[in-house]
């Protein structure tokens, strides 16, 4: 199982679409059926690269098809594993707080990136204020001048923060 992870964590930095997306429900897949125990044993950094790799994808707000398979995939990771805080910490959360403030951010990857969330904070893998506090910190300024107006787009604003407000929801319930 392990040089199949391995493998799997490698065909994620793929530039093909149809590679990555099989790849990360073929993780997934194997992750949901056999647990991570197995894995764990044998290589527990390898756990961390398939996060870090999955990541990649997420922090890519190109595709929220891709975005939202790699979330599913983190999260079913998080859900089996406990060795793998360091590489969460390091490259998921940066990736999914960057990814609450796209504009494009809606349907099943919002969902995915609401359960995220969710599970980071029941697993206590981050705390809530920090996850608050960096919440928080990526809502966007309102603009003050009228100069600041014309160069901003205030749908795509009331988009962040309503985002971002979802996911401070998510967290606070699972609190």
């Amino acid at each position: 199982i392990t040089e199949i992870v391995s493998e799997l964590a490698a065909l994620l930095r793929q530039n093909s679409r149809s590679v990555k997306q099989h790849s990360i429900i073929c993780l997934d897949t194997l992750i949901q059926s056999y647990g991570t125990n197995t894995v764990e044993t044998q290589n527990s950094e390898l756990l961390g690269l398939a996060i870090r790799d999955l990541s990649l994808n997420i922090s890519d707000n190109s595709d929220l098809y891709i975005i939202h398979l790699s979330l599913q995939a983190s999260l079913a990771i998080l859900d089996k594993s406990s060795s793998c805080v360091g590489p969460v910490r390091e490259y998921l959360m940066p990736a999914v707080l960057e990814l609450c403030t796209s504009s494009s951010l809606q349907d099943k990857a919002l969902d995915s990136l609401l359960a995220v969330f969710r599970k980071l904070i029941v697993k206590e893998i981050v705390g809530f204020d920090e996850l608050l506090a960096a919440l928080h910190s990526k809502l966007p300024t309102v603009p003050k001048t009228a100069e600041e107006k014309e160069v901003h787009n205030e749908s795509t604003t009331k988009k962040v923060i309503g985002n971002i407000a979802k996911c401070m929801a998510a967290i606070t319930a699972a609190g």
